[in-house]
């Protein structure tokens, strides 16, 4: 329907689709975890709708009426086009069942998936997916995490961007770059808590992930059209316990996140779960801690 969704593939094999987290944020250039399975699985990298290279149907808004607008982004944007295209994709390349690695939001779109399309769903490996199966989370999410650990020097600029990036009394007066750069700033505050948590805990050392990259390929209304359509409260956990497909979750030790806020995806029926020591949110960019997991040897196996 006029939108093409772009990225890359790297390696010789069987097919392994990869969602990238988020939502919208997008790499340039391949995992180096997943590279070292590159010559038995060839990894599909798609850029998600309205983000990286893919096609950005959005640019600005000519009214202010909220919900006209919303219906816009979520037939453009919204979390079942996202959901939607994983299936285009399959049909593309032709398999009767499609396996996934989902990274963080991409773990929860893979689930999606595997539920939206239970007789097409493979394997499925979850790297620190979302914790969104209940949503708002216990924690206050990632936002909270942030705040939690930031150097003080850096909370007022911090709390001038969440009032900037929650002000939707203005959002349909923005455009798709300005979003764009408005949800990339997120990163540097990431980076900041991070290095500070680390600092005061020992607990891992650097970001793996190169987020200037990440920034320059960020999505703007792709991100509040995903949002809006999770709601302000649900519990998914039903649908969840209905996943058939084998599922497998790996998070790392040093992640921002609380170790806990994964175990809502233990609703998920013979799920195998594991942290692996040392490593951050971006596991799968550590070469060697990525391929040393048990879950992950396992999945690239199996299949």
């Amino acid at each position: 329907k006029g939108i093409t969704v772009r990225g890359f593939s790297r390696g010789t094999g069987s097919p392994v689709v990869v969602v990238h987290g988020g939502p919208g944020f997008p790499p340039e250039t391949s995992w180096a975890g997943l590279d070292t399975f590159a010559e038995t699985h060839r990894f599909w990298y798609p850029h998600q709708r309205g983000s990286g290279w893919s096609d950005r149907p959005v640019d600005r808004f000519a009214g202010n009426d909220f919900g006209a607008n919303l219906a816009i982004l979520d037939r453009k944007l919204g979390l079942a086009q996202q959901v939607a295209d994983l299936e285009r994709l399959r049909r593309a390349l032709g398999v009767e069942r499609l396996d996934l690695v989902g990274h963080s939001f991409g773990g929860l779109i893979a689930c999606l998936y595997a539920i939206e399309f239970p007789e097409h769903a493979g394997r499925l490996l979850l790297i620190a997916p979302a914790a969104m199966v209940r949503f708002p989370a216990a924690s206050g999410g990632l936002y909270e995490e942030i705040r939690r650990w930031l150097p003080s020097e850096h909370l007022g600029a911090y709390e001038a961007w969440l009032k900037d990036f929650f002000d939707y009394g203005k959002l349909f007066q923005r455009n798709e770059s300005g979003l764009a750069a408005l949800n990339a700033a997120m990163l540097p505050f990431y980076r900041e808590a991070f290095a500070n948590r680390a600092a005061r805990t020992g607990q891992g050392a650097s970001v793996q992930t190169d987020g200037v990259r990440l920034a320059a390929n960020a999505g703007g209304w792709m991100m509040p059209a995903i949002f809006f359509g999770l709601g302000q409260r649900h519990d998914w956990s039903g649908a969840f316990a209905g996943i058939k497909a084998p599922v497998s979750l790996v998070y790392g030790s040093s992640d921002l996140s609380p170790s806990n806020e994964f175990d809502q995806y233990r609703v998920i029926p013979g799920i195998r779960m594991e942290a692996v020591a040392g490593a951050d949110h971006f596991l799968a960019e550590n070469a060697r801690r990525f391929a040393a997991s048990p879950a992950v040897r396992e999945y690239f196996a199996a299949r």
